[in-house]
């Protein structure tokens, strides 16, 4: 995992992780200490460029398409700085790849639109950082 996240100078990688809920996030987080046990998570919001590298969503908190939670967005940064470079994503208690899985609006339109888009940002952010 680590060359995952933390490239060489001069490059750059991403990790994204997705679909875990509630008390999973435990494990995750006892996970990520043990593979990369200098950084620590930081909370995001609609406010970092992550979520409007192309599109604007206006409202980034996806609803869970099977479980009635609440999303948040968790992210690992280099030299654990929000300002610079984020190297690692999690969406918890969000399973935005589920809709990306059923396009044709099995669990609506709109949640499944805005899940596309988050996708697409999430692509060009990491692209371009």
């Amino acid at each position: 995992m680590r060359p995952f996240s933390i490239p060489a100078a001069g490059s750059s990688s991403n990790l994204l992780f997705d679909d875990f809920e509630v008390e999973q996030w435990n494990n995750m987080a006892s996970q990520m200490r043990r593979a990369l046990p200098e950084y620590e998570w930081f909370e995001i919001d609609d406010s970092h460029p992550i979520f409007r590298s192309v599109f604007r969503v206006a409202d980034i908190y996806v609803p869970h398409p099977l479980v009635r939670v609440t999303p948040d967005y968790q992210a690992m940064f280099e030299d654990n700085d929000p300002t610079k470079r984020m190297m690692v994503l999690a969406n918890h208690n969000a399973d935005l790849a589920e809709y990306w899985e059923f396009p044709g609006g099995r669990f609506g339109l709109d949640p499944t639109n805005d899940a596309y888009r988050l996708g697409v940002n999430y692509f060009i952010y990491a692209m371009m950082h």
